[in-house]
């Protein structure tokens, strides 16, 4: 799990990040990351985006 826990914050960051939304991003996810763990549906938005996030890299 914590594998997987680790790429969802990573795909979601190198995307901001190109979109240079990384700085605002960065300080929430930060804070979040640990109340994240305990708040699925946090991640359940972030898997719905992942998807078409690697779609639109590749």
């Amino acid at each position: 799990n914590g594998q997987i826990l680790i790429e969802k914050p990573v795909d979601l960051a190198v995307h901001d990040f190109m979109d240079e939304k990384y700085r605002l991003v960065e300080c929430p996810i930060e804070n979040d990351d640990e109340p994240e763990e305990n708040d699925n549906p946090v991640e359940e938005a972030a898997e719905e985006q992942e998807l078409p996030t690697e779609n639109e890299q590749e």
